[in-house]
């Protein structure tokens, strides 16, 4: 059995052979594609911040180059869909189940609710920032309750 290791506070591992789901490349692509966000952020940040590093920046009234929300809704919505992931390989793994178990109707609301429940857990200010926060305006789109 070969393991990775994907939360070591939660203690939360992957089979690598044997997984409860095939094809588990976000795994590898979204840890990258984030970092390569967040580079492109502090880029954008440090040509801001004064030469000390002391400063809080603040700007307002499209005065930063429009990739950089976009960056922002990415990164969230990247890292939840990753945070997701791992939330549900923990729960395949407590539950032992595979992909099969994915398509039953009655693990559907555990599935989706273990899943969030992680995400509050892990990514909280990520969370409600991108369910408050830039993406607002998105969410209009799809109404529901985020608090």
């Amino acid at each position: 059995m070969s393991k990775v290791l994907l939360d070591h506070i939660e203690d939360i591992s992957l089979d690598v052979s044997d997984p409860p789901i095939p094809n588990l490349h976000a795994l590898n692509y979204l840890p990258s594609g984030l970092f390569s966000l967040a580079a492109t952020v502090k880029i954008e940040e440090g040509k801001r911040v004064q030469r000390d590093g002391t400063a809080k920046v603040m700007e307002l009234f499209g005065h930063i180059p429009f990739t950089i929300p976009c960056t922002f809704h990415w990164f969230s919505t990247s890292l939840t869909n990753f945070v997701r992931l791992v939330g549900l390989i923990n729960l395949m793994n407590v539950n032992h189940w595979k992909i099969k178990d994915l398509a039953e109707v009655s693990n559907r609301s555990s599935i989706r609710q273990s899943c969030s429940e992680y995400v509050k857990v892990v990514i909280p200010e990520i969370q409600t920032w991108k369910n408050n926060g830039i993406q607002l305006e998105m969410a209009y789109s799809h109404p529901i309750k985020y608090l």
